[in-house]
């Protein structure tokens, strides 16, 4: 009987030691993200490693990333890996890695921004879905610029271009270029070289060229906060004024000018009175004068 009752116990511990090892014991985190922070309006990569995937109960283990504020897939992206999971090699990791394509909101918040991740897997003995918190890290490291004509010389053929750092960031390696266009014939370079510009700082370039009323476009070839290489476009109002030259001159509509001839002939109106009335005064004090 006691006998029986010890090989009772050994066939329960050896039905019951499989289930309790072929458990499927999943865990999940944030390996990587590229760009090291990322940059609001552009894309960030996360990549997400799975453990615990060498369970033969982990048949089929899944991912899903379920974006929130400030991040959201594009059309088409994948949001979702489902794998095969159960496989194990000795010696060898047993884990599984999972990409994903996010793109952060242009008015994304500097700082770390949560994101949730879904994860599990489906069996025969049965399946679980757990949910985990991630935080991606943002920062802004881009700048922007504001750019305008301050002078043209019409006798020099030169054109100068006044360039403001309007952006929190400083910008690296600035290059300003005039790219071969309709609105401007250029007769030197096209390209500056500028080099630092610290955020609120401004300088100025000057080119050669002959330009014609309209839109010139300009391009600022920078390296960012984070020494990624970008480029900024912009376009400037180039309007001739009457002379010819510095037409980098605020442009005077025909108010203005119309406003001018007014006043000009008020004071010709208002001084001619006030001659007038000063003139039949002095006669008449000399018609006295001679009575």
């Amino acid at each position: 009987m006691k006998k029986e009752f010890i090989c009772l116990i050994i066939i329960l511990v050896a039905m019951i030691f499989p289930l309790t090892s072929a458990a499927c014991d999943l865990s999940v985190s944030l390996l990587n993200q590229d760009p090291y922070p990322a940059v609001p309006g552009d894309y960030v990569k996360a990549v997400f490693q799975i453990n615990g995937t060498e369970e033969t109960d982990c048949k089929d283990v899944f991912i899903n990333l379920l974006p929130e504020y400030p991040f959201s897939f594009d059309a088409g992206e994948k949001g979702s890996f489902s794998m095969k999971g159960g496989n194990y090699l000795s010696g060898y990791p047993s884990f599984i890695m999972a990409g994903f394509k996010l793109r952060v909101d242009k008015d994304a918040l500097d700082g770390d921004n949560k994101i949730k991740v879904e994860y599990g897997y489906n069996s025969d003995s049965g399946s679980a879905t757990m949910t985990k918190d991630f935080y991606i890290n943002v920062e802004d490291a881009r700048t922007d610029f504001d750019v305008m004509i301050q002078d043209y010389s019409k006798s020099s053929n030169t054109i100068t271009f006044g360039i403001v750092n309007t952006g929190k960031n400083n910008a690296e390696s600035l290059v300003f270029e005039v790219p071969f266009q309709d609105n401007i014939k250029l007769k030197g370079s096209s390209n500056i070289i500028i080099g630092s510009l610290n955020s609120n700082d401004d300088t100025t370039v000057t080119i050669k060229g002959v330009p014609k009323e309209g839109e010139i476009l300009v391009k600022l070839s920078y390296n960012d906060a984070n020494n990624v290489r970008r480029v900024v476009e912009k376009k400037v109002q180039f309007v001739e004024t009457l002379n010819g030259d510095n037409v980098a001159k605020p442009y005077r509509g025909v108010y203005f000018y119309l406003f001018w001839i007014i006043f000009a002939m008020a004071i010709i109106y208002f001084g001619y009175g006030y001659y007038k009335k000063r003139k039949d005064r002095d006669d008449k004090i000399l018609m006295i004068k001679k009575r």
